[in-house]
């Protein structure tokens, strides 16, 4: 079986799931069946984006396009929540996606856990990850400090994306909180610094979305 008929058969796996999904008297067994189908779905989107990435020549244009519109060696990330926790100091993992209005946000996936005392005064210093041509984009700490009295909370990141697609981004500014115990909870960014490159991105995205859209239609005909 070759690529394109596993992704015409879980097309049709998904397509049957969705349909039997209504008729399911157990709410246990519901739930189930959509997380099921939740995984087939990001699933099929990966496979069909790696094969449209190899096989239509539009579309490879258009993701490369944006991975150039997203490199950028001067971009601010600013912190608009924390949030505070006893057994947590810092943020270990962020996930992010570039929204409609074109600003990239973080939210805190994962935090780290302090089993002792002295571990609260741990902080993070940098941020290492990567972001697709959507603008979906994942990081974890890189480097971190550690005070021996209270801890340091970032409120501002001086960062880039290169042209793979590699995020970084390092503390710029601080501030000494006595506790420890609070930690970055929302970031936002502005990745393009350019109304037209944000504009042709966003453009961009669309279309690509559609096409993969338009794709898994055909699967189904």
């Amino acid at each position: 079986m070759n690529e394109l008929d596993d992704i015409k058969e879980n097309e049709d796996r998904i397509l049957k799931l969705s349909q039997d999904l209504p008729v399911i008297k157990s709410s246990w067994k519901k739930k189930q069946s959509e997380k099921k189908i939740n995984a087939l779905e990001f699933g099929q989107e990966t496979a069909i984006m790696n094969y449209l990435e190899k096989d239509d020549e539009a579309y490879r244009k258009k993701l490369n396009e944006n991975f150039d519109l997203l490199i950028n060696d001067n971009i601010e990330f600013i912190v608009t929540q924390e949030s505070g926790n006893p057994f947590s100091s810092y943020s270990k993992e962020l996930y992010g996606e570039i929204s409609s209005n074109g600003c990239l946000y973080f939210e805190t996936r994962k935090t780290n856990f302090v089993y002792a005392s002295f571990q609260a005064g741990f902080f993070p210093l940098s941020y290492v990850g990567l972001i697709n041509y959507f603008g979906e984009t994942s990081v974890i700490v890189e480097k971190k400090g550690f005070k021996f009295f209270g801890s340091r909370v970032p409120t501002r990141y001086k960062g880039s994306i290169d042209e793979d697609g590699n995020v970084y981004f390092k503390t710029s500014e601080s501030y000494w909180e006595g506790g420890g115990y609070y930690f970055v909870n929302h970031i936002i960014a502005d990745p393009f610094s350019d109304q037209l490159k944000r504009e042709k991105f966003i453009e961009n995205r669309i279309d690509l979305k559609g096409r993969i859209q338009l794709f898994r239609r055909s699967m189904v005909k």
